[in-house]
């Protein structure tokens, strides 16, 4: 079992091929309990909170929820995926 320190290190470790790693689920995974929250309607506004290097958002997006704000205590991370979805 990883600390969340070594989950941090894991993370900045500049290893920008190393992948992306869904912590909780993906989309598939998820769209049946989300979707409904969101009343289905793209327009709503989707906050990310601890993102990490997850593809959650960028499926999301894939989906129509174009307006999503992501955040991450880790440096770093959302630039990743910023950088990954230009």
């Amino acid at each position: 079992e990883q600390s969340a320190q070594g989950d941090a290190a894991w993370l900045t470790s500049g290893d920008e091929d190393a992948g992306c790693f869904d912590w909780l689920e993906d989309w598939k995974n998820l769209s049946w309990l989300l979707e409904p929250l969101l009343a289905r309607d793209p327009g709503r506004t989707v906050l990310h909170v601890g993102c990490g290097n997850s593809t959650l958002a960028e499926e999301f997006y894939d989906h129509g929820y174009r307006m999503q704000t992501s955040l991450d205590i880790v440096p770093g991370v959302v630039s990743r995926m910023a950088a990954r979805n230009r």
